[in-house]
């Protein structure tokens, strides 16, 4: 059921409607293991489209947070998530180790 009573109801909607959306992708890569760049694009569209509306969206709660680590999550292809994402040089600073650190645990609460 829905909780439409927190201040992320539009955001946790959005985190089900991306847990969705990753599970069909995944479901479609592995019925297309030979898929062209264009086909895996196409077909990443529509998490695309959520992940910006998730990034727009300011979080209030700690579940709201917790979307948003779901969305760094799906950015990253569900894969351990590298601090030089979060740095503009490689060799991930402090700051990009923190920021990596902190979505890793927002994650592990998922």
């Amino acid at each position: 059921m829905a909780n439409t009573t927190s201040p992320d109801a539009e955001l946790l909607a959005l985190g089900r409607q991306l847990a969705v959306e990753w599970a069909r992708m995944d479901s479609w890569d592995a019925a297309n293991p030979h898929a062209s760049d264009e086909e895996v694009n196409a077909s990443l569209e529509p998490g695309w489209r959520l992940i910006d509306r998730i990034e727009h969206m300011e979080a209030r709660t700690f579940e709201g947070l917790l979307v948003k680590a779901q969305a760094i999550s799906w950015c990253n292809s569900g894969e351990e998530i590298d601090p030089d994402r979060f740095c503009p040089y490689p060799g991930a600073a402090t700051d990009g180790r923190i920021a990596a650190s902190i979505v890793r645990d927002l994650l592990r609460r998922a």
